[in-house]
């Protein structure tokens, strides 16, 4: 039914089944903002309904067939939703073509010069740096971005040129219908193995992908990270251009850390040029590094590149600075990996030195607590904080259901127990928000991680 769609031109009505996620959210929001009369629904409220309603987006906080309007000609869905969800069932009675999350992005896409952003780890970091350094070059890019970017509005920016940027994301290989003229990979690391067998299994889609780079199209990789470099050995017949501390394209030649702000120098052609960030930790000097690559790579001058990269101050849930409550300032964070936890608390610890930390770490999805297991107990064991509190895990709806084994965050705790003592398990959000609340005079700085929905009891707090 999806081979149907090749264009977007002559559609006027668009449903969107779990139109609350990041991802599919700003596809609605996208074709809102074109003029496509759109609804959506879900099984339950998302922060990013406000945005979607804010340009008429219809929005039922239900599934039933019911939801998708009469007249309707395509039905777009979130790689989390099955075929047998009701409305994608109704959709095939009523004969109404149906296309994945990807699959839309790729027409939408595909007369674009496409830019896709992979890896494990901070895709949507740089995305967005991507997405200044095209602005501030007067580059005017469509952005597809998976967060929420305060300049842009929202996640998407509706650019007039024909570059368009997007995050791709591994999951389910949805990232293998794009054909990226540009493709940058940060990163490849073991994750969502609840899909991929193993690492191998991963490093082989990521393969795939750089083998759907266009024509005279370029992959640009960190050359740092093993998982990425092992896969651009073996890609043949594609331009690679690598970036880090080795790296024959873009070299990482120093670091330095000061209150409030990160200053690095990379040489390029022989040229050294030195830039700034006004965010935390190494990994977002990569972050930039790629985002530095593109920009050259298009030809556009160094000092626009360091003016971008400069004002870039963060977005939603990377690092977030929401403000202070009684005295502690306030991070949220959406680090859910074990060397993400181990990345982010080492950046957080250099960038409030000699201050007291409250690490406030929620689990996301029972699988990947199973399986990560010792590695998130070993994170978690040897963060350097002054508290850790582990909430109860953020179960993934339609992907923990199944899981055998059941995992508790109380087993994290009780095995991180043996290792420090300050550890305490907290079992609801709510019980999370009242004892924070009494603490926060304890500690400087109190850090909320991860995917689920702990960011939620962080923005209370700040707004209380």
């Amino acid at each position: 039914m999806s081979n149907s769609i090749k264009s977007f031109d002559d559609i006027k009505k668009i449903h969107f089944v779990g139109v609350g996620g990041i991802g599919l959210s700003r596809l609605a929001k996208y074709f809102a903002l074109k003029g496509k009369q759109v609804s959506g629904s879900d099984i339950a409220d998302s922060p990013v309904f406000e945005n979607l309603k804010a340009v008429g987006v219809d929005i039922n906080i239900s599934h039933d067939k019911k939801n998708i309007p009469s007249d309707t000609e395509v039905l777009i869905y979130s790689s989390a939703i099955g075929a047998e969800n009701i409305e994608r069932q109704y959709a095939i009675e009523q004969n109404i073509a149906q296309l994945e999350h990807f699959e839309a992005i790729a027409i939408l896409s595909k007369d674009h010069q496409t830019i896709a952003i992979a890896g494990t780890h901070g895709k949507s970091t740089v995305t967005t740096m991507i997405g200044f350094v095209l602005e501030e070059a007067g580059l005017d890019p469509t952005v597809f971005v998976g967060s929420r970017v305060k300049e842009w509005g929202g996640n998407v920016r509706i650019g007039q040129s024909d570059i368009f940027v997007v995050e791709a994301d591994e999951l389910n290989r949805q990232f293998l219908h794009l054909n990226p003229k540009m493709l940058v990979i940060n990163n490849i690391e073991p994750d969502h193995l609840d899909y991929y067998k193993d690492f191998a299994d991963i490093a082989s889609a990521f393969s795939d992908l750089c083998y759907r780079i266009t024509d005279g199209g370029v992959l640009f990789y960190n050359s740092d990270d093993f998982g990425v470099t092992d896969v651009a050995k073996r890609i043949k017949d594609r331009t690679k251009l690598d970036f880090g501390k080795n790296a024959k394209n873009l070299k990482l030649n120093s670091i330095n850390t000061k209150a409030g702000a990160i200053e690095f120098e990379v040489v390029y052609k022989k040229q050294k040029i030195n830039l700034s960030l006004k965010v935390p930790g190494e990994f977002n000097v990569y972050n930039s590094l790629a985002a530095i690559s593109v920009g050259l790579r298009l030809n556009i001058a160094p000092e626009v590149i360091k003016t971008a990269l400069e004002r870039y101050h963060g977005i939603w849930r990377r690092f977030e600075i929401l403000g202070n409550a009684f005295g502690a300032e306030i991070v949220s964070d959406y680090g859910h990996h074990p060397s993400a936890i181990t990345a982010t608390m080492k950046a957080a610890v250099n960038w409030y030195a000699g201050k007291r930390i409250l690490l406030v770490y929620q689990p996301h999805q029972k699988k990947r607590t199973q399986i990560f297991f010792n590695e998130f107990v070993k994170a978690l064991s040897e963060v350097k904080s002054a508290g850790l509190w582990v909430v109860k895990v953020f179960d993934v709806a339609g992907r923990d259901d199944e899981t055998e084994e059941k995992i508790s965050s109380l087993d994290l705790v009780q095995e991180i127990s043996k290792k420090r003592s300050d550890v305490e398990y907290l079992q609801s959000l709510t019980v999370t928000k009242e004892k924070v609340s009494k603490a926060t005079q304890k500690y400087d700085v109190i850090i909320f991680m991860g995917a689920g929905d702990i960011y939620k009891v962080a923005e209370e707090i700040v707004k209380a």
